[in-house]
Parts: C-alpha cells; sequence; structure tokens
C-alpha cells in the first residue's frame, strides 16, 4: 500500500477507491514529531500540541465515531465519511487539502472555498463537535463538487466550554492562519472567522445548548 503522506499523528496511504487509510503514529514518535516541529516554527500554540497528544479525552475516534452513529449521510460527509481501521486508525474519502487547492485556484475562487469551511464549522457544531485550531488549510479538504470536510480528526474535541474560550479568544488571530501564503487570502479569511465564529453564533449553534 502506497504511502502518500505523514503528519504529526497520522502516516495516510492509499487505500484505493478514492478513499486513504490514516495509521496513527506511536505515541513516541507523535511527541517528538510535536516537539521537533514546535522548536522548528517556535510556536507556542504548536507546542500545546504535545499536552494535547497526553489526553485521551482529545482525539479519540472512536468516540467520534459513536457520536456520528446515527447521524445522516449527509452528516458523515462533513468528516469525510470517517470509518474505523481498528482503534485510533481509520479511512476516509480521498479530497484534496485546502493548502494544495488555494495554490492553483483565484483569490475568489479560494474566499469562497474559505466561507463554505466557515459553513462546515458551524454545522459540525450542531454535532457536538469542533476544530479548536482553525488549522482550515491542514485539516480540512475539498471535494470534486466543491463541498469542504475535515481531514484530520485528530484535533477535534467535544468540550464546548474549551471550545466556546477558542472562540472567545479568537484563536486563529493567535496563530495568523499558518499556510496561507497570500497576504489578501489571509485578511479575508480573517474576516470571515471574525464574522462567522462568534459567541453569539457558537452559543446559538453548540449542540449542547439545546440539550
Amino acid at each position: 500500500m502506497a504511502q502518500l503522506g505523514s503528519g504529526l499523528e497520522y502516516k495516510v496511504y492509499d487505500e484505493g477507491d478514492a478513499r486513504v487509510l490514516k495509521v496513527r503514529r506511536s505515541l513516541p514518535n507523535r511527541l517528538f514529531a510535536s516537539f521537533r516541529y514546535a522548536v522548528r516554527a517556535r510556536s507556542f500554540t504548536h507546542s500545546l500540541g504535545i499536552a494535547r497528544i497526553l489526553m485521551p479525552k482529545i482525539n479519540g475516534v472512536p468516540g467520534l465515531l459513536a457520536s456520528l452513529a446515527n447521524e445522516s449521510r449527509e452528516t458523515k460527509r462533513w468528516f469525510a465519511n470517517i470509518e474505523s481501521a481498528g482503534g485510533n486508525d481509520y479511512t476516509q474519502d480521498r479530497i484534496l487539502p485546502l493548502r494544495d487547492y488555494f495554490v492553483t485556484h483565484s483569490l475568489e475562487e479560494n474566499i469562497a472555498i474559505a466561507e463554505r469551511y466557515v459553513g462546515l464549522i458551524r454545522s459540525m457544531w450542531t454535532v457536538g463537535v469542533g476544530d479548536p485550531y482553525y488549522n482550515f488549510q491542514f485539516n480540512a479538504g475539498v471535494y470534486p463538487d466543491g463541498s469542504v470536510a475535515q481531514m484530520d480528526v485528530a484535533d477535534l474535541v467535544t468540550d464546548g466550554e474549551f471550545l466556546a474560550s477558542t472562540v472567545q479568544r479568537q484563536v486563529w488571530l493567535e496563530t495568523g492562519i499558518p499556510g496561507v501564503a497570500d497576504e489578501e487570502l489571509r485578511e479575508a479569511c480573517i474576516r470571515l472567522f471574525d464574522a462567522g465564529f462568534t459567541a453569539r453564533s457558537f452559543a446559538e449553534g453548540w449542540a449542547g445548548a439545546r440539550r
């Protein structure tokens, strides 16, 4: 099986039939990769990833799959039709990472995709899941029909209080939208996030608010 890539937490393989297999790295490998990345990037935000790895309640694929078990096909597509491959390993539809989409499309097309990402995150809130880092250029991808889905589920959390704090702090301003080289696109994304991710929109959309 051909390896397509490797991130801080997972190695990605071609599963065939437009699917990928994501195999979780061992704990020592994940810690080493996160530490090395944080040092190279000189980023406090990324160094927090080291602590996150040691928190079992976060990035638990079995828990995510259990919460999605009774959801609609449309909802499962928000997560690229994720399916268990055992433990924290999983398979998904093979879609184009946003960071790769951005380099081959116009500013207008890229802004439209960023708007769809805002819609995706707000939709995910309605089922009690969120990405507290908003690293959409790395964690999300786009289908051929233009719809956006969450590719990387390792960062997802179900802690509403924690997610609300990331919205209140506007975490995307702290990170500076890394991975988006075009300044106009980066500024447009910040405006979209500022308008779309607010304390009010989170309170109204979060699943826990209706339970």
